[in-house]
């Protein structure tokens, strides 16, 4: 218990520092360049769809496959009680 205790608050201040230095580079670059705000607008939502349209296919593709397997439970405990 004691390394969690040691080595948590430490990653906890690097992933910190590190996104900061993140943030900080790109408030950089976007005042340096305003042009690139523009493509990280349009970027950003081309993910957000992408990512929408992928969550409901997985979601789809999730109902189809369990739908099968119940299916398949069925007819094989159908052909076990014949």
């Amino acid at each position: 218990m004691q390394v969690a205790d040691e080595f948590i608050p430490r990653t906890i201040m690097e992933a910190l520092m590190f996104v900061n230095s993140l943030l900080a580079a790109m408030v950089i670059v976007l005042l340096l360049n305003p042009y690139v705000l523009v493509m990280v607008a349009i970027m950003s939502i081309t993910f957000i769809l992408i990512s929408y349209f992928y969550m409901k296919t997985s979601k789809n593709i999730k109902e189809v496959e369990s739908s099968c397997e119940y299916s398949n439970l069925v007819s094989i405990s159908y052909f076990i009680k014949i």
